[in-house]
């Protein structure tokens, strides 16, 4: 008899049950589809994972776009408490949905009928929570109202967040081409368990490759290193196709700077997030102007 354990979502603790040992020919049969689905034939052509957000610097005569954000990838949005990196985020997430160029830097531009936008919290309060996804659509303007869902997931266990984020996604998964888990580390009952970290990792790992979406994760760094913490955000920095860095400006409490600690892709240029009068993200002193009545920007003649 094989014992299998299972977390109780209702106890809140580990359960450990006796299960009937496989035959080895069950366990043959599984592997052996398994490895058919998984294997790679160098004569078939696979197309290259589409680029949903992408960063534009100049490269000697001309401007060139960086890679930042693929389908079928998760990212690392690391940071110190309070070092803006949800401000960040929802600059690229109103900038995805609005497929345009932001600020001559910021480009987003998912294909039609998978430009969905997913956002979760998981650790702000209903009225904090609420001015992030305000914010976002403010940036956005009105294309967010058929291209943008929230969620706030603080009153459910660790368990139940996972099973809520897996039901989003079997429900919008075949739309949503961006997902945003800001505050990855409440999906694990423990961020120093190995087993915890490996399970919301593979977690990350399965959805992304089952839904065809890019995931981007928010993580705490230690105070005393630059490393995320835990053995969660170990296992993330590891399998993530990019880590940003989001770094607080020890003379300009509303300043932080934004670099690329690893990418598969090429690396971007260190800038500037500022955080204006009205409360939004902007780089380089270009301000997004927005009217709050109907989330239309003011100025058509704006530069994105």
């Amino acid at each position: 008899m094989a014992t299998r354990r299972k977390f109780n979502i209702m106890t809140e603790s580990w359960e450990y049950n006796q299960e009937p040992e496989q035959t080895a020919e069950q366990k043959s049969d599984w592997v052996l589809d398994a490895l058919k689905e998984s294997e790679i034939d160098p004569a078939k052509e696979v197309n290259k994972p589409q680029i949903i957000f992408s960063i534009r610097e100049a490269g000697g005569m001309q401007f060139d776009f960086r890679r930042v954000f693929t389908l079928g990838n998760f990212s690392a949005i690391i940071g110190k408490a309070k070092s803006k990196k949800t401000y960040l985020l929802s600059a690229i997430a109103a900038c995805i949905i609005g497929k345009r160029l932001m600020w001559d830097k910021f480009q987003g531009g998912m294909e039609e009928g998978k430009d969905l936008v997913i956002y979760i919290d998981t650790e702000q309060g209903d009225w904090d929570s609420w001015n992030v996804i305000h914010r976002i659509a403010l940036m956005a303007g009105s294309s967010y109202k058929d291209k943008f869902k929230a969620f706030n997931l603080r009153r459910f266990s660790p368990l139940e967040r996972c099973q809520i984020v897996e039901f989003a996604l079997m429900m919008y998964g075949d739309e949503a081409g961006f997902v945003v888990i800001d505050g990855i580390a409440d999906l694990a009952t423990g961020i120093n368990d190995e087993e915890e970290a490996s399970r919301v990792s593979s977690l990350l790992l399965r959805w992304t490759k089952d839904y065809n979406c890019h995931i981007a994760t928010v993580i705490h760094q230690n105070k005393n290193d630059n490393f995320a913490t835990g053995h969660l955000g170990s296992a993330i920095m590891k399998k993530c196709e990019i880590i940003i860095s989001v770094t607080k400006d020890t003379t300009d409490n509303y300043k932080s700077t934004v670099e690329c600690n690893m990418s598969r892709g090429i690396d971007f240029k260190p800038f500037s997030l500022v955080i204006n009068r009205e409360g939004l993200p902007e780089i380089d002193n270009v301000v997004i102007q927005v009217n709050e009545n109907d989330f239309e920007r003011i100025n058509d003649d704006l530069p994105f």
